[in-house]
């Protein structure tokens, strides 16, 4: 299992499971903002993530609305 206490950090080319660096890594497909080396890293890092995922989401749509809509 890997240190939760440095989940909570989005780095630019490291795996939020592992924190490896790469520059091949795929993106959250529903936030786009964390991103894993592999599918089973984004599996084991799922239950932590499926809230702010959630709120990432939401923000996103939010501002993505405004934009739109000039307000």
């Amino acid at each position: 299992n890997h240190d939760t206490n440095t989940n909570n950090f989005f780095r630019n080319n490291l795996c939020h499971t592992c924190k490896n660096y790469s520059t091949t890594l795929k993106r959250c497909a529903s936030c786009k903002v964390v991103a894993y080396c592999s599918r089973d890293h984004q599996q084991e890092d799922w239950k932590r993530h499926k809230e702010l995922c959630k709120v990432i989401r939401t923000l996103n749509n939010n501002y993505a609305y405004k934009v739109t809509n000039h307000a």
